[in-house]
């Protein structure tokens, strides 16, 4: 008995022979085979916008809906997805006859691009592709250097006018700067818009 796919078998087995009283003998058959099969929760996922400093991580579930174990010995990423998915755990087994087992699958984008590939989920059933994606978002502040960054060292005369750059070296897209400064010794600050040139 040699079964191909999951379920029950059944039939019978025909003996023709030369004895008089019983020239054919019939002789019932069955059985089932014994099989994982593996289901899972979504075969799809989309993470969504992430920034660059933050990660997200989604739970997924397989069931085992076979009368063997499953095994699954490991998950493999396409190229565009390697350094940005972690799945944990690496591999395990799932019970038969309806047992579950969840993985989570945690994204980390590294540049503020689109990201989309696949995870392959290798076992000793057939084995399941699932498509992923997700977009990095740069959310790392700009980072903005005053020059000079200290007045009192400037050595100029009361009235006199001070060129003030701030060189923005961040990539993310700056819309304005404003100086606040305060004189003397008042309490309260007065504040300028900085004018944006190319390149900035």
């Amino acid at each position: 008995f040699n079964p191909t796919s999951p379920g029950l078998y059944s039939g019978t087995l025909t003996i023709f022979n030369d004895d008089p009283d019983s020239p054919v003998v019939t002789i019932p058959i069955s059985g089932s085979s014994v099989f994982p099969n593996m289901v899972v929760s979504t075969s799809n996922f989309n993470f969504g916008e992430i920034g660059v400093t933050d990660s997200s991580e989604q739970t997924f579930i397989l069931t085992n809906i076979g009368s063997d174990t499953l095994k699954i010995t490991s998950f493999e990423k396409s190229t565009s997805l390697d350094t940005v998915i972690s799945i944990s755990p690496a591999s395990f087994n799932i019970a038969p006859n309806g047992g579950l087992r969840d993985f989570t699958i945690r994204f980390k984008p590294a540049e503020p691009i689109e990201y989309e590939g696949t995870i392959t989920i290798l076992s000793n059933d057939d084995n399941h592709t699932l498509s992923v994606s997700g977009t990095g978002l740069d959310d790392e502040p700009p980072e903005i250097v005053f020059d000079p960054d200290d007045l009192e060292d400037v050595g100029t005369s009361e009235n006199t006018e001070i060129a003030i750059s701030a060189p923005i070296t961040d990539n993310n897209q700056v819309n304005w700067v404003r100086l606040y400064y305060r004189q003397g010794g008042k309490a309260t600050y007065d504040s300028t818009e900085m004018e944006l040139e190319d390149g900035a």
